[in-house]
């Protein structure tokens, strides 16, 4: 694996193509018209996909990755996995560094082997791409504290909004299936006032924890408000999704959780499911796991239910707020 830090990238190898260069025989890049188009968006993967389209031009490779993983981050945003193309035979990978900081892994993949001389028009192109990779990678990181719930570490509502509406668009595009639950804790307000916030908050930080253990990394787990939980499972349709509630629902149940004097705490959760239909806006099927999640609460507790359209119809509980 290369280790790319932009202060030793060979920048005059774009500039220059002399007989004496290696690089004579690759098709030259012009830096202005190069950096306009990586520096025109803070969106990572515009910035990453742009960055592979020139390198595309010079070195004609079918397929490239990018993958980070940033500690600070937010469990739901803490890896950034962007890709294009195809995967191929041989590869290349890049460590990007900027400033020290480590910005990740690129990866080339083509069908035969890469030569010095594309290797350093290579390093010349991300090196001179660094900085402007780096601002949007600085600007996914700062929407990822924005998207984070503070006391669980969850995501929020925003970044239900935010990543469930392009979860939702991916999955219609794909034709693949989606659903979502809604989870709410059965009188947690008794705990509250009986016990005190603090207790109350450690109930909701071990929620969250039996949350990110039963669901999948593709999942998108959020708190929404209170004890109010929202799961999106991209690619589960009603049976894996139901199958999935149902794992959350003993897991909670399960839970050993005491108070400060010793007391035990008896935890469950009703639980609405929603399953996505082509047309459906994150704001429907949000209303229909929302209602099937009242219904729950009211037919007895600790129990999941599916929603209906026509309970849908008649609840009116935004995600915008």
């Amino acid at each position: 694996m290369h280790t790319m830090t932009y202060a030793d990238t060979p920048h005059l190898t774009l500039v220059t193509a002399s007989n004496e260069m290696p690089l004579l025989s690759l098709p030259p890049v012009e830096p202005i018209q190069f950096l306009q188009a990586i520096i025109s968006t803070l969106d990572p993967h515009h910035a990453f996909t742009m960055l592979n389209h020139f390198l595309m031009n010079v070195i004609h490779h079918t397929g490239w990755e990018y993958y980070w993983t940033h500690v600070n981050s937010i469990p739901t945003a803490a890896t950034l996995r962007l890709s294009g193309g195809k995967t191929d035979r041989h590869s290349l990978e890049y460590t990007l560094v900027f400033n020290d900081r480590e910005m990740g892994v690129l990866k080339l993949m083509r069908g035969r082997r890469f030569t010095e001389a594309e290797q350093t028009h290579i390093e010349a192109l991300i090196g001179l791409a660094a900085p402007a990779l780096h601002n949007a990678l600085q600007f996914h990181e700062l929407n990822a504290q924005l998207e984070r719930d503070v006391l669980t570490e969850l995501g929020n509502r925003r970044a239900l909004m935010t990543q469930g509406q392009a979860w939702l668009a991916d999955c219609e595009r794909q034709q693949r299936p989606a659903s979502m639950l809604a989870l709410d804790l059965d009188k947690f307000k008794l705990i509250n006032d009986q016990y005190g916030h603090p207790t109350g908050d450690r109930v909701l930080i071990a929620v969250a924890q039996v949350l990110r253990q039963v669901t999948r990394a593709a999942d998108l787990c959020v708190r929404m408000g209170g004890d109010e939980f929202v799961i999106l499972l991209p690619g589960a349709d009603i049976i894996q999704a139901m199958e999935c509630a149902e794992r959350l629902r003993h897991a909670l149940t399960a839970l050993v959780l005491t108070t400060p004097e010793g007391q035990t705490l008896n935890i469950s959760a009703s639980i609405g499911l929603a399953t996505y239909r082509p047309g459906y806006t994150l704001q429907q099927l949000y209303e229909k796991a929302d209602a099937a999640l009242y219904a729950a609460k009211h037919a007895g507790y600790n129990q999941v239910l599916v929603g209906s359209r026509s309970a849908a119809a008649h609840h009116h509980h935004t995600l915008v707020q």
